[in-house]
């Protein structure tokens, strides 16, 4: 009893019954109802301070929502047994839950490092995985409503774009794999499919091959470097090959055109390279693609010698992507090489900014900086961010 308990005792049981309730631990489904717009970055810090480590944890507390609900778990196989109260019930956990979850880890898979980080990475890809089979298993219901066949492409699509953002080339190739087996008819994971060839021919990866070869073909032992060229015209003729079997098989195919067109500039094939860009402008492309197809052609008639056409290409681009990097140092570069060094300097100058009047040590950027190039190496990853807006506008309210 208290005045049986030492007077320290008491002082101190007396302090602790005046200070506030501590609060209740922060669970994975706090956070996936945390997660929303201008919610992400908090969502996301608190996901990793849950410290999981294992996709069960993760699915088996998806399943207390749907056990909440009165379902064994939130597995498709079991709605068919349920009363149809509870079926309803489930249904709409799904509707807030799955759309909710897969968007917060497609974002923390794209914020790892999967050399540095490389348990997150691995960690999120495979939620994102089995996450995706669970999509699946639900837009294959005869019963299946338009939004979850929708939200089942939407998940693939995410993981695949996610790992190509991060440059995960063994991660991509298996989903791809995976995907395959029964093949699906999705042109952008055959797109995918054709990129990666492509990324695999980067070099990075060509250095890492050429280093576990040792000789060509008949045995012959070769030096590095001429491992390394062999290795990547092999790597770019297979990247070739993919991107004119999209355009086989779809003639007014944009993004594939495009994609092969600097292939070919890489083989060295630069009227090749110029008539397919020049094909991608004649096919209504994107805003995107038009500038990436400007610059294309640019650089393959710069190096067949036509320069002042090259210049006006650059500047073509510059209008199509105002303030991008890439067109302004390249007509700096031919200005500089054409002797008018002033011009080149007026180039540059859409790269120029403004420090602020307020901060001498905060700048802001005269233009838009923004520069479709330097995201190219990444495929379709360029795709996550509006997909991740458009999936956050479809969530329900929360329950």
């Amino acid at each position: 009893m208290l005045w049986d308990m030492p007077f320290g005792a008491v002082v101190m049981a007396a302090a602790m019954a005046l200070q506030p309730a501590a609060p209740a631990p922060v669970t994975y489904l706090d956070v996936v109802r945390q997660y929303g717009p201008k919610t992400e970055r908090a969502a996301l810090l608190a996901l990793d301070a849950l410290g999981l480590d294992d996709p069960q944890q993760v699915f088996a507390a998806l399943d207390r929502a749907c056990q909440a609900e009165g379902a064994r778990s939130c597995s498709p196989r079991d709605l068919p047994t349920l009363k149809a109260d509870v079926r309803a019930r489930v249904i709409h956990t799904w509707q807030w839950l799955y759309p909710r979850v897969l968007a917060v880890h497609v974002e923390a898979l794209a914020a790892s490092d999967p050399v540095d980080g490389l348990a997150a990475h691995v960690f999120h890809r495979a939620v994102l995985v089995r996450l995706n089979e669970r999509l699946e298993e639900i837009a294959r219901r005869s019963d299946a409503t338009p939004e979850q066949v929708n939200l089942a492409v939407t998940g693939r699509h995410l993981l695949v774009w996610g790992l190509q953002y991060a440059r995960d080339e063994a991660g991509l190739a298996a989903v791809l794999d995976a995907y395959a087996q029964p093949p699906l008819d999705d042109a952008d994971l055959r797109l995918a499919r054709a990129s990666l060839e492509e990324l695999r021919s980067m070099p990075q990866a060509v250095n890492r091959a050429a280093l576990s070869r040792e000789s060509n073909a008949t045995g012959a032992p070769l030096p590095i470097a001429a491992r390394r060229r062999q290795e990547e015209a092999r790597r770019l003729d297979r990247a070739a090959r993919a991107y004119q079997g999209l355009i086989a098989a779809e003639a007014a195919a944009i993004e594939p055109r495009l994609r092969l067109s600097r292939v070919l500039a890489r083989q060295g094939r630069w009227a090749d390279a110029e008539a397919h860009g020049r094909e991608v402008l004649r096919h209504d492309p994107d805003p995107r693609q038009a500038y990436l197809a400007a610059l294309f052609i640019a650089d393959a008639v710069e190096q067949q010698g036509r320069a002042a056409e090259a210049q006006a290409l650059y500047r073509e681009a510059q209008r199509l992507w105002p303030g991008a990097q890439a067109p302004a140092v390249s007509l700096a570069r031919l200005r500089t090489l054409g002797g008018a060094p002033a011009e080149a300097r007026a180039a540059l100058d859409v790269l120029q900014v403004e420090e602020s009047a307020t901060d001498p040590f905060a700048v802001t950027s005269a233009v838009d900086r923004s520069d479709p190039w330097v995201g190219y190496h990444a495929a379709q990853a360029w795709r996550l961010g509006p997909t991740v807006d458009a999936l956050q506008k479809s969530f329900v309210p929360l329950p």
